[in-house]
């Protein structure tokens, strides 16, 4: 008598002894070798996820009562006061006191608020806007805001008491801030003198070798 091994067995293909598909063996194989543990790596990663979740909604609840609705009151306030989403790993900069002025005579406009900024930088780029306020914008945002705003906080340069970066909206409306994005405020509340000292200040702890050049408004050529 033959043996059942290796015969045809029609459209079926290979068969075995027992009268299995050779080629359905192969497919459970594969299923067990190579689609399963996919899977199963699929589950963990979703139940790490989920465990996530469950950490996050638990921190949020944290101390409510049943029945009680958590208060994100505080949250809100520190996003209206300029901390974004990216910013939660850096703590939000102190308020600034500012001290009250009596009444006093309106001050006309020094010399350094009728000048201008012009920077150029080593690759040859210059920076020449019609405000230097513009300028002193356009040149944090080239050499990046975060790496302004370590500069900032290593030399603690601030205008005002208030940090030239920060995370906090000051209460001042006076002190103009300008949003740079994910919850930064530029201050330039200063006078074109002073903004070309904080550049100059922030070249030299980089060592960018800007040039920076006080020109006069009326001379703008943009």
């Amino acid at each position: 008598m033959k043996s059942a091994r290796g015969r045809k067995s029609g459209s079926s293909g290979v068969v075995d002894k027992r009268g299995v598909s050779v080629e359905k063996v192969e497919e459970l194989r594969l299923l067990g070798e190579e689609v399963i543990p996919g899977i199963v790596e699929s589950l963990k990663s979703l139940t790490a996820c989920f465990e996530r979740l469950q950490g996050l909604v638990g921190g949020l609840y944290s101390g409510v009562e049943e029945g009680e609705v958590p208060d994100v009151e505080g949250a809100e306030e520190e996003e209206s006061a300029g901390v974004g989403v990216d910013d939660v790993s850096e703590p939000l900069d102190p308020a600034v006191e500012h001290k009250k002025r009596g009444k006093q005579k309106e001050v006309k406009a020094s010399k350094g608020e009728t000048q201008n900024l012009r920077v150029t930088f080593k690759d040859g780029s210059v920076i020449y806007a019609k405000d230097a306020s513009d300028t002193l914008e356009e040149c944090v945002n080239k050499i990046g805001v975060a790496i302004v705003r370590k500069v900032v906080l290593e030399k603690n340069l601030k205008f005002s008491g208030i940090p030239l970066i920060s995370n906090r909206r000051d209460e001042k409306s006076k002190y103009d801030q300008r949003p740079l994005g994910d919850g930064w405020w530029l201050v330039t509340h200063s006078s074109s003198e002073d903004k070309a000292k904080m550049l100059r200040k922030i070249s030299d702890a980089l060592g960018l070798g800007l040039k920076i050049e006080l020109l006069d408004k009326k001379d703008f050529e943009g």
